[in-house]
């Protein structure tokens, strides 16, 4: 299929246009290298601790110093959203993998299951994103809570997963569809669904999760990897998703300005904001009518899930590029939480 990704045997279980956009489904990953080399004890610690890796405990103790066997699975993720996957022309925006290689399964202990989404590449994709405000989420991807006012994501973002044309039907319900059969399907074994996403494609992988999790109470573990992703939406948002047990880790390079972007985020610690040194963000030790005037005019983001936060030492000209990503994973050891 010509795809630079660590893929060797996929085949094309099915192809549906949408509109401009278009969803592909794979049936199977090969991640290149040779299983017997894999010792017993590097097997059993991924056996132990998949599920620590998947964020089950919030990445607790992980990230300070990050685990080699963590930083694996992030590199391994990363390298399922390279652009190669599709020129800067192409219509492609995500695909989903479903891993049938045995060895790989064994080695895993449970069958991974891969959404992932490219980054921004097409005019009107760019369009959308200039949609900064933000919109309520319909009724079919929120929990209804009393405590919570409505749960809000960033306009051009809702618009891209949740619109319809003549012709197709959207990302979300082709999704659905999709997930509905694997979860199906592999019922009866180990089974754990990832979402990566680059770029601006970090902020429909985690709004994917958010519907996943909504959407199916017998869903399997559900997270979310993104790298250099932009602010998705507001606090009651971030409350959904750590109510539905959606797990997201957001690897963040201090220097790109993609991470800082959209609107500005009210933080509970001042000394969080101090530490974090951006205007965007602005803390609560302000008084609540002007709170609450910063609300209202629907600008107003929260940070959601574990950040993994890094440095590429202020070269702006590469620091939202995937490969400084990667790099930056590779090299890092003690990072900033």
């Amino acid at each position: 299929m010509g795809l630079i990704l660590p893929i060797s045997k996929c085949s094309t279980l099915s192809t549906k246009r949408l509109g401009a956009r278009r969803f592909k489904i794979t049936s199977s990953w090969n991640p290149g290298f040779n299983h017997c080399s894999v010792g017993d004890r590097a097997m059993a610690k991924l056996r132990d601790r998949w599920m620590e890796f998947q964020g089950i405990k919030n990445w607790e103790g992980l990230l300070g110093h990050l685990d080699d066997d963590l930083r694996k699975e992030i590199l391994r993720y990363g390298k399922f959203t390279f652009p190669n996957l599709a020129s800067s022309r192409s219509s492609w925006i995500s695909y989903v993998a479903v891993c049938d290689d045995a060895k790989e399964i064994v080695r895993l202990w449970r069958r991974d299951v891969v959404i992932a989404y490219r980054g921004t590449t097409t005019s009107s994709e760019w369009l959308e994103n200039f949609r900064a405000t933000l919109s309520c989420l319909p009724d079919n991807i929120t929990t209804p809570d009393e405590n919570y006012d409505q749960p809000m994501v960033q306009s051009g973002l809702l618009s891209l997963y949740t619109t319809n044309t003549q012709c197709d039907q959207s990302l979300q319900d082709t999704i659905r569809e999709e997930i509905s059969k694997i979860v199906d399907k592999y019922s009866d074994e180990p089974l754990s669904i990832t979402i990566a996403g680059h770029s601006l494609g970090a902020a429909p992988a985690t709004l994917t999760a958010c519907d996943i999790t909504t959407k199916f109470s017998n869903a399997p573990i559900v997270s979310v990897v993104s790298f250099g992703g932009p602010r998705v939406g507001n606090k009651s948002f971030q409350c959904q998703l750590e109510k539905s047990g959606t797990n997201v880790l957001r690897i963040v390079n201090s220097d790109d300005p993609v991470t800082k972007v959209p609107g500005f985020v009210i933080h509970d610690d001042i000394d969080d904001v101090a530490e974090r040194g951006t205007t965007h963000v602005a803390s609560t030790r302000m008084p609540s009518w002007l709170q609450k005037c910063m609300e209202d005019t629907q600008w107003v983001y929260a940070e959601v899930g574990k950040e993994l936060r890094l440095s590429s030492k202020g070269d702006i000209a590469t620091c939202h590029d995937l490969k400084t990503y990667l790099h930056l994973v590779t090299l890092v050891k003690n990072v900033q939480l």
